[in-house]
């Protein structure tokens, strides 16, 4: 027996069904999207689902390095980056939240991928952690990693463009000062180990912009052995002198 729809159209019970059946493609369409991100909590096979998670989110964060690096915060864009890393533009944004998220944890993997926070402070001999680490060895691994490391090169590009946002200065000494609290094996046993780490940052950021990114005299011709020995002494008071921040 026939139904009548709304225009007065014989309808079957048959159609009806199928067209409550037939999901939105709108809502299909993003579903999609997220699943070709999401694998590892869409996905009842864990591990093909985390490693496709894992390589997007690479893929996305190496994309955003080359864009910071070429090009100044205010004209990348989100939509550009989604484009050069080959997905969707909403998986940045599901995986990073924002554009200063995305930048902060672009400058963290930088960072983090060399041995400024890796293996920082180990003895080459017994691979173990000295009690305490020195300004020279901290010293010696901020030059290897700014002058013989590609990715030092690409800190200095993100860091050069970046000159004259006051924004986006702030997101790269708190990300740096947040990475060397990371770093392992971190100075341990030190009070106000926070506050400590924000002067290493200040300290690591004013080297980078004098030296590299505006070329000042003296400072750009000086021998980094000479750069290590002035300034380690203040490394190692910003680590374990007495500082009053009481406020």
């Amino acid at each position: 027996m026939e139904n009548m729809s709304a225009a007065g159209k014989p309808s079957t019970r048959k159609s009806l069904e199928k067209k409550k059946a037939s999901p939105d493609k709108t809502a299909v369409r993003a579903a999609e999207r997220v699943n070709e991100g999401d694998c590892s909590r869409r996905q009842r096979r864990g591990r093909p689902g985390r490693a496709k998670t894992s390589a997007t989110r690479e893929n996305i964060l190496e994309a955003a390095c080359r864009a910071f690096s070429t090009s100044s915060f205010d004209k990348v864009t989100m939509r550009g980056i989604a484009r050069d890393a080959g997905c969707d533009q909403n998986l940045l944004y599901y995986y990073f939240g924002n554009k200063d998220d995305l930048f902060s944890r672009s400058v963290e993997r930088i960072i983090s991928s060399n041995q400024l926070t890796v293996d920082f402070g180990l003895d080459k001999q017994t691979h173990k952690a000295p009690s305490r680490i020195s300004g020279a060895e901290f010293m010696n691994h901020l030059f290897r990693f700014l002058e013989h490391s590609p990715s030092g090169e690409t800190y200095i590009r993100i860091v050069r463009n970046a000159a004259g946002n006051d924004h986006v200065l702030r997101l790269l000494v708190s990300t740096i000062s947040q990475q060397l609290a990371k770093a392992h094996p971190g100075p341990a046993d030190i009070d106000h180990k926070d506050e400590r780490m924000m002067l290493i940052a200040s300290q690591i950021f004013g080297i980078v912009v004098l030296r590299y990114v505006f070329r000042l005299e003296p400072l750009s011709s000086t021998p980094t052995r000479e750069v290590e020995q002035a300034v380690a002494p203040v490394i190692d008071h910003y680590l374990y002198g007495e500082i009053d921040f009481s406020g």
